[in-house]
């Protein structure tokens, strides 16, 4: 970043906020367009390479001087402006307003911090939304903190409100700047001031979520730990990963995830025994999959397969047999995963012989419902094996996996894994059906997702209810392929557009063009 163009942003905000503009104000002044708000806090945080014309344009609407718009006129200015992937998503996030229902964050806030979640989201507009409204809930949070009473020092409170001050300016990394100096300070008096301390580091971790810098949150984290829970740190930082590891799993939130990653690094960094070593490199193993699985590359997945085979060797099946299983099916998983993006079916081959190892110590009799969670497992590697085969063994043998499951996976019991088990044997019916030449396997495959329906409600789990509706379309063309009969192609849509309803509420971009792409093939056979 230019320091010229750190000082021209400077002035820029400096002569808006003595004019007492907003962005949106600016934006409708210097551009007649108040969507350019973001662009103008870009230029404003001396981020956004501008041209001679936008230089113009703001000093004619804010009357700069010549002293302030002469050093970034003797730039090598581009000529035009480039609008990145970046942009486009932020502009995006900005336009959804996700801070509607946070009346005290400012617009400066919301726009800043949507260029930070835009960055590296590589056009997954779902999981920036996600982030962008954690770290608003975050940052909402910590204007709250900061006008509450504390038994802390007044210095303490100066700091904090200063960073709100900061952050509802949108200058977030002079936030960030200003916590970690006082951090600094405070860590040459721990002794004295341990509690205030510690106020800080919670307000850093904070800071990191709205600057989206994980790594930073975590190395808070653990220094916070450390001062709490000096005698027992590391099954104390164990159950710190796996809380954040559960929030970034079930709450769909990548920086979750990813500080889940930074804490196992860390708690494998202080393992001293095998056992410690184990379940470190286990939980660091889970936390790379889960977000390798939302990611396009598979990087993570692979670091999370080496995190596996490695807790393999410190968790050895003699010792600890069912610690070594439930490794060997979390390996399983990663491969799985690994398989499904791959041509061959190498990766899927290791991950049926992941299950099934798992399954010598994961019997029935022993962990029920892990043996039932397993068998599942397997049977969707099974079921994607078959996929690309052209028998029907494989298909028939996950068929069988999946029945077996349904004894321990009973609806009573655990009602949403009893209908995703349901919900995966009609898949495994569905493929069979397709290549046969009766019906039969496709009439059991409508009746397997209609079970998994009573429990995958609309209201309770959307997208699994979604994601069934689509599945039941596939039957249903699958249907008029071996009949004709047009009704199947009208039940079909109807199943596309109820699933597609529930993707554009979620903003689940991948799913929203499956369901587009289904709908062209049902307007294919019906124009035929």
């Amino acid at each position: 970043m230019s320091d010229v163009l750190v000082q021209f942003g400077l002035k820029v905000r400096q002569a808006r906020t003595a004019k007492l503009w907003t962005l949106t104000q600016l934006a409708h002044q210097a551009f007649g367009n108040q969507d350019r708000k973001g662009y103008v806090s870009q230029i404003e945080n001396g981020r956004k390479p501008i041209t001679a014309l936008t230089v113009a344009k703001l000093a004619k609407a804010l009357d700069l001087p010549a002293s302030v718009t002469n050093p970034i006129l003797g730039l090598a200015l581009p000529e035009t402006e480039v609008e990145t992937e970046e942009d486009k998503v932020a502009e995006a996030l900005i336009a959804s307003n996700p801070a509607k229902d946070t009346p005290d964050i400012s617009e400066s806030l919301l726009i800043a911090l949507a260029f930070e979640y835009a960055k590296g989201s590589h056009g997954d507009l779902q999981s920036a939304y996600l982030g962008l409204r954690a770290a608003l809930q975050t940052a909402a949070q910590m204007q709250h903190t900061a006008r509450l009473p504390h038994n802390t020092s007044d210095q303490v409170d100066a700091v904090l409100a200063e960073v709100d001050r900061l952050n509802r300016a949108g200058q977030l990394e002079a936030g960030a700047q200003a916590l970690e100096t006082a951090l600094a300070e405070a860590r040459d008096r721990i002794a004295q001031q341990t509690s205030g301390l510690m106020r800080m580091l919670d307000s850093a971790v904070d800071q990191a979520r709205l600057l989206n810098r994980p790594q930073d949150a975590a190395d808070a984290l653990v220094e916070r730990l450390l001062l709490d829970t000096p005698a027992d740190a590391f099954n104390a930082l164990l159950a710190l990963q796996d809380a954040w590891y559960e929030r970034g799993r079930d709450q769909g939130l990548a920086f979750d995830a990813t500080v889940a990653i930074h804490l196992a690094e860390h708690s494998l960094f202080r393992a001293q025994t095998p056992d410690q070593r184990g379940a470190a490199l286990n939980n660091l193993g889970n936390a790379l999959a889960t977000l390798g699985e939302r990611e396009a590359g598979t990087a993570r997945l692979e670091q999370a397969v080496a995190a596996f085979e490695a807790a393999l060797l410190e968790w050895p099946r003699d010792r600890v047999p069912l610690d070594w299983a439930m490794t060997q099916m979390n390996l399983g998983n990663a491969l799985q995963t690994l398989g499904e993006r791959e041509a061959g079916t190498a990766r899927l081959e290791q991950a049926v012989a992941a299950y099934e190892a798992a399954l010598q110590e994961r019997t029935r009799d022993r962990v029920p419902l892990g043996w039932a969670m397993t068998q599942m497992n397997l049977g969707t590697a099974l079921l994607n094996l078959g996929a690309r085969e052209s028998g029907t063994a494989r298909l028939e043998q996950a068929v069988a996996a999946f029945e077996v499951a349904l004894l321990e996976r009973t609806r009573d019991r655990v009602p949403l894994d009893w209908a995703m088990t349901q919900n995966n044997l009609g898949n495994a019916l569905a493929t069979l059906g397709e290549r046969e030449v009766d019906t039969a396997r496709l009439e059991q495959a409508v009746a397997a997702y209609e079970a998994a329906l009573q429990e995958r409600t609309r209201d309770r789990v959307p997208l699994d209810w979604a994601m069934t509706h689509f599945n039941l379309s596939l039957v249903e063309i699958s249907f008029f392929d071996k009949t004709a009969d047009p009704a199947h192609l009208a039940r079909a849509r109807d199943y596309v557009m109820a699933a597609r309803e529930v993707f554009m509420a979620a903003r689940a971009d991948h799913y929203i063009g499956m369901a587009d792409q289904k709908l062209a093939a049902i307007t294919a056979r019906e124009q035929a």
